[in-house]
């Protein structure tokens, strides 16, 4: 069983042509089990305003890509964001972004 205050981690890549995009984030949290019911049910809020049907509740960059139209899609990306970060479990969070371009 995990501690009730935790430091999760996680990171993404997009790529388009010579273009990557690096984000890696840190999240410390107090109180893991009642962030982890309020983080699931806020996605499975996400699930069912978007008509998403996936047999989990870890959403990916390349579902909601995939998923959602892109006419809608900013507006997702910022409600789904804004929403995860008001669970007041969270106490701290550390993002670094990173811009690459390869060369030829």
């Amino acid at each position: 069983m995990l501690r009730d205050h935790i430091v999760a981690s996680d990171s993404a890549t997009i790529r388009r042509g010579a273009f990557a995009n690096l984000t890696g984030v840190a999240v410390e949290i107090k109180g893991y089990s009642e962030f982890r019911n309020r983080h699931f049910d806020t996605i499975k809020g996400f699930y069912e305003k978007y008509g998403i049907s996936l047999p989990r509740f870890v959403l990916k960059t390349q579902d909601i890509l995939n998923l959602i139209p892109s006419y809608t899609l900013q507006e997702a990306h910022i409600e789904l964001t804004e929403e995860l970060l008001q669970i007041e479990n969270i106490r701290r969070i550390n993002v670094t972004n990173t811009h690459a371009c390869s060369v030829k």
